[in-house]
């Protein structure tokens, strides 16, 4: 779905878990 730089980032369940990675696509921006 998303074009994930490494393969430890796959894809967060939650967007809490996202904004702790510091990854939030922007395909998602909009939440």
């Amino acid at each position: 779905m998303f074009h994930t730089p490494r393969p430890e980032v796959v894809a967060p369940t939650s967007m809490a878990e996202k904004l702790e990675l510091g990854w939030v696509p922007t395909n998602e921006s909009s939440l």
